[in-house]
C-alpha cells in the first residue's frame, strides 16, 4: 500500500515510517552480508553467524591486516636501508677498480697468452704423438693468419 495523499494523514505518516524502517533494515543486512563476505573464516561452524560475531571477527580481522601493514612497512624500511648500504659498497669497490687508462696493456696479454698456449699445446700434442707435429706445421699458416687478424681488430 502506497502512502498517497487520498489516505489519512495519520495512515500515511505510518506508511512511510514502515517504508523506512524497511529501506534501514535492508541497507544493515546488506552491510552486514557485504562485511560476512570480507571476513575469512567466518562460517567455519557452519551456521550462519550473528552480527555481534561479524563486528567482533571484522574488528578482530582488521587489527590482524593492521599489524601485518604495521610489520610489512617495517620490513620495508629494513630493505632500504639494505639496498642503501649495498649501494654505498657497490660505490666503494666500484672506485676501487682499475680506470680504463691501463686497457692498452692488458689487451697485449691475452694475445701474448694465446700464443703461450698455442705453442705449449703443440709440443705436448706432438710429444704424445708424432702426427701432429704434421697438423701443427699445417695449421700454423692459419695460426699467423689469426694472429693478423687479432693485431687489426685490437689496434
Amino acid at each position: 500500500v502506497q502512502a498517497d495523499s487520498t489516505l489519512h494523514p495519520e495512515e500515511r505518516k505510518r506508511i512511510l515510517h514502515l517504508h523506512a524502517e524497511q529501506n534501514r533494515r535492508s541497507a544493515l543486512k546488506d552491510g552486514f552480508d557485504m562485511l560476512m563476505d570480507m571476513i575469512p573464516d567466518l562460517h567455519s561452524g557452519g551456521v550462519k553467524p550473528t552480527n555481534a560475531v561479524v563486528l567482533a571477527k571484522g574488528a578482530e580481522y582488521i587489527r590482524h591486516l593492521t599489524a601485518l601493514k604495521n610489520e610489512q612497512s617495517s620490513q620495508k624500511v629494513a630493505l632500504i636501508e639494505k639496498i642503501a648500504k649495498l649501494n654505498q659498497r657497490i660505490g666503494a669497490l666500484q672506485s676501487n677498480l682499475p680506470s680504463s687508462s691501463g686497457v692498452t696493456s692488458t689487451k697485449l696479454e691475452p694475445r701474448a697468452a694465446l700464443e703461450a698456449f698455442y705453442d705449449r699445446y703443440i709440443k705436448e700434442s706432438s710429444r704424445k704423438d708424432y702426427r701432429f707435429w704434421v697438423v701443427g706445421f699445417v695449421c700454423s699458416n692459419y695460426w699467423i693468419a689469426l694472429k693478423v687478424k687479432m693485431k687489426v681488430r685490437m689496434s
